[in-house]
């Protein structure tokens, strides 16, 4: 009798366990992946440009300003994805300039901003300039701009 127990057992777990094997390998065999990528054109142009006399400072300091732009406006296209930029201003080869944006003044400046894509847009950044040692004197400044999709 227990014999007859213990065959019945194992027939059932023996077909348990054929059962089992043959589901999964039809789940695995059937589990469909969707991936998807997009890549998309982003469009981020910069350009340094005069101020002007009505955005000049009272304090006398030279000035640039950065503009950064979601679009072309030569090919009339606007950037396909939103995108974070990184603005960073340094001196260059011998230089000892203080640069200063929003009240702050230092040896390098780390703009950080984002645009999108559902209208031309443009944003600017005024940078003042001043020697360290307040002399006047020629300056050289390397401007770097990074974009990077939002999405």
């Amino acid at each position: 009798m227990k014999k007859n127990k213990l065959i019945l057992i194992l027939l059932i777990v023996g077909l348990f366990a054929i059962t089992a094997y043959k589901t999964y390998a039809y789940y695995y065999r059937n589990i469909k992946v969707d991936a998807s990528m997009k890549i998309s054109n982003i469009i981020c142009n910069d350009s340094i440009v005069e101020v002007s006399p009505s955005e000049k400072n009272i304090f006398g300091y030279s000035e640039f300003k950065i503009v950064v732009k979601n679009y072309d406006a030569a090919l009339d296209e606007i950037t396909g994805e939103p995108f974070y930029y990184s603005i960073t201003i340094e001196n260059d080869s011998d230089s000892d300039a203080l640069y200063g944006y929003d009240g702050v003044f230092d040896s390098s400046i780390i703009i950080n901003s984002s645009l999108s894509n559902d209208e031309r847009k443009e944003n600017s950044h005024i940078i003042q300039v001043k020697a360290a040692d307040g002399s006047s004197k020629q300056i050289n400044y390397k401007v770097t701009l990074n974009c990077v999709q939002s999405h």
